[in-house]
């Protein structure tokens, strides 16, 4: 197998490296696995999931995952989610499971990434060119049941965005159930588009009250392609 593989073994206690920024958290998310997990390979095959990413407000680039955290409800004390990195050019690739704290009060909880060796690397990456998701359950058993991760600036009520793996597919729309909502996504062209190579835009509301599901739909020249449907939890308050 072509590729370097990092590992870097985590102390029983995680700190919050908050490289130029004073943002503050409620409270850290324990990383579950020891060494935190994650790969960097030089030459990569298409491959993937189509969601591959979901963020909220700004695009994040890698200079903001030291300063990473969600907003998860109460319901979710004391679960395990996970954290999924990858670079679209497929260079990169982290997938841990962190544990929430027993109480949560709806503020933000820190996902921290100081144990990651690659940070250097991730700061190559501008806008565009990370799929960042948090899911609930741990990476073992994933869930398609996406929590919105934050950003040091993430602009409220600027809706959530999507990273889409089109599997070959020239179009790719997105619609929201239950709610006039429906788009096509952009495709991204420029540079290596190895594990996504669409975008898009859901204009969400800032807070969500409830779960709300989306179903992305592609085309290969007109002819439909698998649908992917997931869900998008409610915000903590």
């Amino acid at each position: 197998m072509k590729g370097l593989w990092l590992t870097r073994v985590c102390t029983a206690m995680l700190g919050v490296l908050a490289a130029g920024g004073s943002a503050t958290y409620a409270a850290d998310a324990t990383l579950k696995a020891s060494p935190f997990w994650e790969s960097v390979q030089r030459d990569v095959d298409v491959s993937g999931i189509v969601v591959v990413g979901l963020t909220t407000g700004t695009l994040l680039s890698g200079s903001d995952l030291t300063q990473l955290s969600i907003r998860p409800p109460r319901s979710l004390a004391g679960s395990e989610v996970c954290l999924t990195v990858q670079s679209r050019d497929g260079v990169y690739l982290a997938r841990n499971t962190y544990i929430l704290p027993a109480q949560i009060g709806g503020d933000a909880i820190n996902l921290p990434y100081d144990q990651s060796g690659a940070l250097d690397l991730l700061r190559q990456y501008d806008q565009m060119h990370l799929g960042i998701s948090v899911v609930e359950g741990a990476c073992q058993e994933p869930t398609q049941r996406f929590l919105k991760p934050y950003g040091p600036n993430t602009a409220e009520g600027s809706g959530v965005n999507l990273m889409v793996n089109g599997f070959g597919a020239t179009d790719v729309f997105y619609s929201v159930s239950g709610q006039n909502m429906s788009g096509s996504c952009d495709p991204l062209r420029n540079g290596r588009t190895t594990v996504f190579d669409f975008w898009c835009h859901i204009g969400l509301a800032a807070t969500q009250d409830s779960p709300v599901k989306i179903v992305v739909e592609r085309e290969r020249y007109g002819r439909a392609l698998p649908p992917a449907s997931f869900t998008v939890a409610a915000d903590g308050h």
